[in-house]
């Protein structure tokens, strides 16, 4: 029979235990649990930021592909009311 565990932070995040160094020699206290919650928190904003970053990025080549496009068609507009 095993012991499932889960280590929660003062907000009850949990967290990942499997993140520590195994070859550490600190002992496992609160403030080893406290630095390796903070490590976790921060890698996970770090990755929402750049998530955030590729959808502006996305977003923006997006807005210039149809600027881009409506450009073209004023131009094909312009070019046929001059034919005229």
């Amino acid at each position: 029979m095993g012991l499932d565990l889960r280590v929660l932070d003062s907000d009850e995040n949990e967290v990942e235990l499997r993140d520590m160094d195994e070859d550490s020699n600190e002992h496992v206290n609160i403030d080893t649990l406290s630095r390796l919650a903070e490590a976790q928190e921060k890698k996970k904003l770090a990755e929402e930021e750049a998530e955030i970053a590729e959808e502006e990025a996305a977003n923006a080549q997006a807005a210039d592909q149809t600027a881009d496009a409506d450009a073209t068609v004023d131009s094909a507009s312009d070019d046929e009311n001059a034919s005229k």
